[in-house]
C-alpha cells in the first residue's frame, strides 16, 4: 500500500461507519454501483446471467468474480433496485461457490436469499430453478424428503410458465430422487418423461449426460435401467 493510498483509511471503524451513515442514502446507492462497476472491471468484468434453458450451479463455468459474489452482490444490493438483475446473479453465483468449496450452509442461505428476492420481484423462472438448486443441495446432504418437496416445488412452476426446458430437468433429478427413496418404478416414469422432453427439444448432450449419471444412481442402488433407445441412446 502506497503512503497516498493510506492516507484514506479510517484510524477506527466506528469513524468509517460514522462517515458513512452521513452520507445521504442517494449518494451511498451511488457510491456503491461505482464500488461495483470498479471491482468488476479490476476482475475481467461482470459475470453473464445463465443463458435461458440453462441455470447456474457448482458444474457452471467459473468466472474470475465467483470468490467475490457475496461481496459484489452486497455492493449491487445497496446500490438501489435497478441493479437488483445483478444481485440476482451475484447471489446465485456466490451459493454456486459455496457448494464447489463444501460450504453448503452458506449455500442454502445464499439460496434462499435468492428465492426470497425472486418471490418479491416476481421472477418466476428464477425462482423455479434456484428451488431446483436447493433441491439438489438436499439431496446432496441426506434429505432426500425435503429434496423432494423442493423439486417437485420447481416443476410446479416451470409447469405453470411453460418452461419445458426446465421441466425436463426437474424430471430427471426426480426421478433421481425417487429411485434413491425405493421408488424405482415412479423414478423410472418421471426420469423417462424428463428425457422425452429433452429429446424433443434437440438436446442430445444434455440427454445423455442425465442418462449416464441416471444409471450410475441406479446403479449404487441395485436397480436396473432400460436399454436401448429408452436409455438415452
Amino acid at each position: 500500500m502506497t503512503s497516498a493510498e493510506a492516507h484514506y483509511l479510517f484510524r477506527h471503524a466506528m469513524l468509517r461507519d460514522a462517515a458513512y451513515q452521513l452520507q445521504l442514502p442517494s449518494d451511498r446507492c451511488r457510491l456503491h454501483a461505482c464500488a461495483l462497476e470498479a471491482l468488476e472491471s479490476v476482475l475481467g468484468g461482470p459475470p453473464p446471467d445463465a443463458p435461458a434453458g440453462e441455470r447456474i450451479t457448482s458444474e457452471s463455468p467459473p468466472h474470475p468474480t465467483d470468490p467475490f459474489a457475496r461481496e459484489l452482490g452486497e455492493h449491487a444490493r445497496l446500490a438501489g433496485t435497478r441493479f437488483r438483475e445483478k444481485l440476482l446473479v451475484y447471489l446465485r453465483r456466490a451459493a454456486a461457490f459455496a457448494v464447489r468449496v463444501w460450504r453448503s450452509d452458506e449455500a442454502e442461505r445464499l439460496y434462499r436469499e435468492s428465492l426470497r428476492l425472486s418471490v418479491e420481484t416476481g421472477a418466476r423462472r428464477t425462482e423455479g430453478t434456484t428451488l431446483g438448486n436447493l433441491a439438489l443441495l438436499y439431496l446432496e446432504a441426506g434429505n432426500a424428503a425435503l429434496a423432494e418437496s423442493v423439486i417437485r416445488d420447481a416443476l410446479a412452476i416451470h409447469r405453470e410458465i411453460g418452461l419445458r426446458r426446465f421441466e425436463d430437468i426437474h424430471l430427471c433429478d426426480l426421478g433421481e430422487i425417487l429411485v434413491r427413496t425405493g421408488r424405482a418404478g415412479e423414478g423410472m416414469k418421471a426420469w423417462a418423461e424428463g428425457l422425452s422432453i429433452l429429446r424433443a427439444l434437440g438436446d442430445g448432450r444434455l440427454a445423455r449426460r442425465k442418462t449416464g449419471h441416471f444409471r450410475e444412481v441406479c446403479a449404487r442402488f441395485g436397480v436396473r435401467t432400460p436399454a436401448g433407445d429408452e436409455a438415452g441412446n
